[in-house]
């Protein structure tokens, strides 16, 4: 065999090594990315754990929320998920105009920088939107229900139906409206 018979041989075969371990693994979700948040039942420190308590019937009743909590909680929780959806819509938007700006043949650095930031600032937004709305939320429930909330959250963090794979311990409610366009898109919404 010659030498360069010999180097054939072994590319094709550093290729196809190459393949079997990074490509046909990746192919079945083995690495963490976009679609594996590992979102369950339990909450943990989940900047998003309040939402959708009162979906829970079971956490509702241990935490003894009377009917006008449950509204509250309710009316808050669309409000919140309204301003997340003109964030998210207006990010959507900045990224179409980012992949378009990378797409053409001579790439202006400085636009793709301004929308990165402006990108970055949007879900900056929307974690803060989130983080506030968990407050709020926490203002509407008593110190004994926090203190109950806070007790569950420590025996069910990561427990229960969901992914529970990838980037996350488990947390979050799957019943959120928040999580539900993850299982239509497979996208998480920051």
């Amino acid at each position: 065999m010659s030498i360069t018979q010999n180097q054939k041989k072994w590319s094709i075969l550093i290729t196809m090594l190459v393949a079997v371990t990074f490509l046909i693994p990746g192919m079945a979700g083995a690495f963490g990315g976009k679609n594996h948040h590992g979102r369950g039942y339990g909450m943990g420190n989940n900047p998003d754990a309040e939402c959708g308590i009162w979906r829970n019937p079971m956490l509702v009743q241990e935490l003894g929320l009377s009917d006008e909590q449950v509204n509250k909680l309710k009316d808050m929780e669309y409000a919140h998920q309204e301003k997340q959806l003109a964030l998210r819509s207006r990010i959507d938007a900045l990224q179409l105009q980012m992949d378009k700006a990378l797409s053409v043949e001579a790439v202006e650095d400085g636009t793709v920088r301004d929308l990165a930031k402006k990108i970055s600032n949007l879900r900056g937004e929307k974690y803060v939107n989130r983080v506030e709305s968990n407050l709020s939320a926490r203002k509407i429930l008593t110190s004994d229900q926090i203190k109950k909330l806070d007790q569950y959250r420590m025996y069910h963090l990561g427990k229960g139906p969901g992914k529970g794979h990838g980037m996350g311990s488990g947390q979050g409610n799957p019943d959120c409206p928040r999580f539900q366009s993850d299982r239509n898109t497979g996208n998480r919404m920051n």
